[in-house]
């Protein structure tokens, strides 16, 4: 009823009445952190939670998300770590390794993609997100393996074409470069980073014409 005043003095009292009561403390913080918005007090509800109950490891999830409404990432991986202690989660490697990657940290983000896809490997996207890191880090036959492995399932996407053309301009792969750059074109005529390595191809070749083009 949106009665936060009584809501609150209700879960004080079911607490007071049963200072264990975790299902309390749990719900307490889910109130703080997806009413109220006040991370804070989450935290403090979520870790009377497992400081009572440590088998309630899913608890870590909520800290980390408290930890990140609090722009604190490298708390958030730290919360998230110690879930993965108690069990092996894709959703949890896969909320981490998106982490690593705002911090940078593309090694560590690649690994924890790996761990997705060995826990689902149905979850194709995680192919293009591991693709785009091994390009930042110049790993281009990883990369170029990824795309290709996740052009099967999603042969329309300009984005990996795209990608995919650019790792094998820098392989010296121009004939194939060319073709998927002109595919990616296929899919969407206005794809300004496709017609800028066409651009950069073309120039490679001496093929000043089609570089005006």
């Amino acid at each position: 009823l949106s009665d936060t005043l009584l809501a609150l003095e209700d879960f004080a009292m079911a607490i007071r009445l049963n200072s264990n009561y975790t299902e309390a403390y749990f719900e307490r913080a889910n109130y703080y952190e997806y009413t109220l918005k006040d991370y804070r007090l989450a935290l403090e509800d979520y870790e009377r939670v497992v400081r009572l109950d440590p088998e309630k490891d899913y608890v870590y999830s909520n800290t980390a998300n408290c930890r990140l409404g609090l722009n604190d990432k490298e708390g958030a991986i730290s919360e998230l770590t110690k879930s993965l202690i108690w069990s092996g989660d894709a959703i949890k490697y896969y909320m981490r390794a998106d982490i690593y990657e705002q911090l940078g940290m593309y090694e560590e983000a690649i690994g924890d993609y790996t761990n997705v896809l060995a826990l689902n490997p149905q979850t194709k996207n995680t192919l293009l997100e591991r693709a785009i890191l091994y390009s930042k880090l110049e790993e281009n036959e990883s990369a170029i393996a990824d795309y290709l492995e996740y052009l099967r399932y999603y042969p329309g996407d300009e984005v990996a074409h795209n990608n995919l053309a650019y790792c094998y301009t820098e392989c010296g792969e121009l004939e194939l470069a060319e073709k998927h750059f002109k595919r990616a074109l296929l899919k969407d005529k206005y794809h300004a980073d496709s017609h800028i390595g066409l651009a950069i191809l073309y120039f490679t070749e001496g093929k000043t014409k089609l570089v005006v083009q």
